[in-house]
């Protein structure tokens, strides 16, 4: 079969493979391009008819037979079983034996079914050639041509254009009538949520039909639309009746007048139908029942009803629409009105059970004289709870909190030059005098050396000026030999500081040159960051809306993350007096030292704490946050 390419809905011409003449059978001919290109033409002007896939394939059927060397076309389809068999052919009975070619004609459709490409073969007794060709997107299997025998090979590669370009158009309008049957359906299902939620938002019964009514008569484009439901006690009931409800185009019901019961009429045969009933009759659609509908009708209207049904299936009311009597023949109006019947239904079901507000129904149901023994009991239930509402309760505030060390000490770089190695990391636990980095001390030597040599230099040329009795030439090279010596013993006591060692027991929390050699640092340039593990400061991040109730020496239980279950207890020794933003949350920060004698607690470690305040009454623990917001909102 040949595969065509997967944009055939852009391109639906898109001719698959031919067989090219030879240069002696007019291959510069250009009669076939202008062929394709009218029957292009013709199919795009078949396809603008609007009309249904079936009578789409007919109408190309009979166009192609119109060519003066094809004698009929053949669709063949597959059967249930898997057995191929003829839908529909165009061959003249009374000229060819139909039977007689359809024997001969099924094994080749079979074969380029089963090669997956053209299939030509030609039967000479008959005079005939068939060109076979096979296609999975249809609902039949293939297309089978028959002409004329003998055809040379010019004008049998143009018949397989010609076929290919066919089957092509065939395979884009059924891809073109799935796109538009998708759309619909997807069309009707977003209108009919759309009209439920709109119900379902509605706060009354009348209002959900107000809703229904005027948007139904929008999206159908009809004269006017009605709704009719009957009570929830007579759903079961045989032979019930509906009360109009809602009808578009009318502000109030007045269920007296005329009109108002000829729509109760129309309503109560569409419940006794229970289904979709019409004025006139619509195709396919049963005919009893329907003299409400005629006289509503009159001459030139269309009156068309659907019954509105729950999620049981039992029938809760009706609805009714008027309207042109051209909208009979929309599919669309039918189809969408038989879709929401059973939607509509439930949403309106919804709004009547729920009508009214909680409250009303609560107390309707509390002063109800069959509930006697629930008022008893409601009543021991309200009294029970309001004494343990009653009862004091310790108020316990969650935080979040993170520990911190008590104090911090900084090791700098004594000079300038630079990192050599080093011997901490972030995290190590160091002791006092530990070495923690070395400087580089080749750049001193060097200095050293040329700073000692200068110096003798200025010694001996102090003591020649001595000799000779040059004496303010001896005082300047003293001068210069002090100075010298100086920057020698500042040298010095550089060389004999080259490490970098901890001032203090404790954890290294940060050093900005981890792992780093041969890196340049300069004087006062902070390395280390070592704390202490002796004793820790907990900071409490105490909501803002909770610290007037928090207090110093207010107990504080501790949940760790790493500790595992174990706790820590602890007292508020210090609230800042400055609010502060801490994931993005407005928080008071309260301290809490901590003794860590055996150093399981470190820096940065988050978790929860508990703040144990005053006894509260437990109706205020409750309730307090929800006042308080109440007389926030009431104020302001």
């Amino acid at each position: 079969m040949n595969q065509f390419r997967s944009d055939a809905a852009q391109t639906p011409l898109a001719i698959g493979r031919t067989i090219r003449p030879r240069h002696d059978d007019r291959a510069n001919d250009p009669q076939p391009l202008h062929l394709i290109a009218d029957l292009h033409a013709r199919l795009m002007a078949l396809l603008s008819r609007g009309r249904n896939l079936h009578q789409t394939i007919a109408d190309v059927l009979k166009l192609h037979a119109e060519r003066p060397a094809v004698r009929g076309t053949l669709l063949v389809r597959r059967t249930q079983d898997g057995d191929l068999s003829v839908g529909s052919h165009t061959l003249d009975a009374a000229k060819h034996d139909v039977n007689k070619l359809q024997a001969w004609l099924l094994p080749k459709a079979a074969e380029s079914l089963t090669k997956g490409k053209p299939v030509i073969a030609s039967s000479v007794e008959d005079g005939l050639e068939c060109i076979a060709l096979a296609t999975r997107s249809l609902d039949f299997s293939a297309v089978v041509t028959v002409v004329d025998w003998p055809i040379g090979n010019a004008q049998r590669a143009i018949e397989l254009s010609v076929a290919q370009t066919v089957l092509s158009f065939l395979e884009y309008a059924a891809q073109r009538q799935q796109l538009e049957e998708s759309s619909s359906q997807t069309r009707m299902a977003a209108a009919t949520l759309e009209l439920v939620q709109r119900i379902q938002d509605a706060t009354t019964l009348d209002q959900a039909c107000l809703v229904t009514t005027a948007q139904l008569q929008k999206h159908l484009a009809c004269d006017q639309v009605f709704v009719g439901l009957v009570g929830r006690r007579t759903w079961r009931e045989t032979g019930k009746t509906c009360r109009v409800r809602a009808a578009s185009k009318l502000p109030t019901i007045d269920p007296y007048s005329e009109i108002t019961l000829n729509m109760k009429a129309v309503l109560d045969e569409a419940m006794g139908r229970g289904t979709i009933g019409s004025w006139p009759p619509l195709p396919g659609t049963r005919t009893h029942q329907l003299l409400a509908h005629k006289q509503f009708a009159g001459r030139d209207s269309l009156v068309i009803t659907v019954p509105l049904k729950n999620r049981e299936g039992q029938i809760i009311g009706a609805l009714g629409a008027t309207g042109r009597r051209e909208l009979a023949t929309v599919p669309e109006f039918k189809r969408f009105l038989s879709v929401i019947e059973q939607p509509v239904g439930e949403a309106l079901n919804v709004v009547a059970r729920h009508q009214g507000n909680a409250a009303s129904r609560l107390v309707r149901g509390a002063f109800a004289k069959q509930h006697r023994i629930k008022q008893i009991v409601a009543f021991v239930v309200t009294l029970a709870a309001g004494t343990v509402l009653a009862c004091p309760w310790p108020y316990t505030i969650r935080c979040q909190s993170v520990t911190e060390p008590v104090e911090r000490r900084f090791c700098v770089a004594p000079h300038d030059g630079l990192l050599e190695t080093t011997s901490a990391e972030p995290g190590d636990v160091v002791r006092a005098g530990q070495c923690l980095a070395d400087l580089d001390g080749s750049e001193i030597l060097w200095e050293l050396a040329g700073v000692t040599a200068e110096h003798l230099r200025a010694e001996a040329k102090r003591d020649a000026h001595q000799a000779r009795y040059e004496t303010p030439q001896a005082v300047m090279a003293d001068l210069q030999a002090r100075a010298l010596a100086n920057k020698k013993e500042l040298l010095r006591f550089r060389e004999s500081n080259l490490q970098i060692r901890s001032p203090i027991d404790g954890i290294v929390l940060s050093g900005s040159l981890d792992r780093r050699e041969n890196y340049p640092v300069t004087k006062g340039q902070v390395l280390y960051e070592v704390a202490p593990l002796e004793r820790l400061r907990v900071e409490v991040a105490v909501p803002a809306e909770e610290i007037t109730h928090v207090d110093v020496g207010d107990r504080v239980t501790l949940f760790l993350e790493g500790m595992g279950s174990d706790c820590e207890e602890g007292t508020i020794d210090k609230i800042r007096p400055r609010a502060e933003v801490r994931d993005q949350r407005n928080v008071f920060v309260a301290e809490v030292i901590l003794d860590n004698p055996d150093q399981t607690l470190r820096p940065g470690m988050q978790g929860t704490a508990r703040v144990r305040t005053d006894s509260k009454r437990i109706a205020w623990i409750l309730f307090h946050h929800a006042a308080e917001n109440a007389r926030a909102a009431w104020f302001f």
